[in-house]
């Protein structure tokens, strides 16, 4: 089991508990307590540079934990690309279909011109459809966009609801290409590959601050090209 969400240097108590298949309990466990480790987020992504901010609730999305948000969170992308403001994505489980469809990644895409933030609440999750893909595909994928933050949320990989054979490249967050990128309080986990994976087109400037990168199938983190890459402050 895997928790996230913790606040350092807290204490927390876990039981263990077992039930009959009425849903009657059985045993429960002694309470064990343990507290965090420090870890003091640090910010690092620059302030966006336009006022506007277009809530993905305003562009259709639901953040349910059932409805395929791709298509609206993607339209408030596009709405917001080249402008330097803020595609917010408030609290919630918002489902992303990242699987190929006729030669293309779906998933969210954020091209060229870039200039822009994507923020993410802290109650925020991107959670991937299970699919049953062998290839390359993407939650979150950047691609020679420049002057883009990525903040905060959780985003979820399908290692767990993976059909049939798993991809060793399915990738929570991949970065291709563009320059000053920065990704900030970022939780990356349950990847049937990579949980950040910085690709093609070598992506340069890209600063990773206060990220957490848990249980990837494959890589926590993969660099294959890229320059001037700097990870402060971050947990894998």
């Amino acid at each position: 089991m895997i928790v996230v969400g913790l606040k350092a240097l807290t204490a927390y108590s876990y039981t263990v508990s077992a039930y009959d298949a009425k849903g009657v309990l059985l045993l429960q466990s002694n309470s064990v307590t343990g507290t965090t480790l420090a870890f003091n987020t640090v910010t690092c992504a620059p302030a966006p540079t336009s006022s506007l901010v277009v809530n993905v609730k305003n562009t259709g999305a639901k953040g349910d934990g059932v409805t395929d948000d791709t298509a609206a969170i993607q339209a408030a992308i596009n709405q917001v690309l080249g402008t330097g403001g803020t595609v917010l994505v408030p609290d919630g489980t918002y489902m992303i279909n990242a699987k190929y469809q006729q030669g293309a990644s779906i998933g969210l895409f954020i091209p060229y011109p870039g200039k822009l933030t994507f923020k993410m609440s802290s109650g925020t999750v991107l959670k991937t459809i299970g699919n049953a893909e062998t290839g390359a595909y993407f939650t979150l994928r950047t691609n020679m966009a420049p002057d883009v933050n990525i903040i905060g949320g959780t985003i979820v990989g399908d290692r767990d609801t993976h059909i049939g054979t798993p991809s060793e490249y399915g990738m929570n967050l991949g970065i291709y290409g563009g320059s000053n990128i920065y990704v900030e309080n970022v939780v990356s986990r349950d990847a049937v590959g990579d949980n950040f994976y910085l690709g093609t087109n070598n992506p340069t400037n890209v600063t990773f601050c206060s990220a957490v990168a848990l249980n990837a199938r494959r890589q926590n983190m993969s660099l294959i090209t890229a320059n001037g890459v700097v990870i402060k402050n971050s947990v894998f």
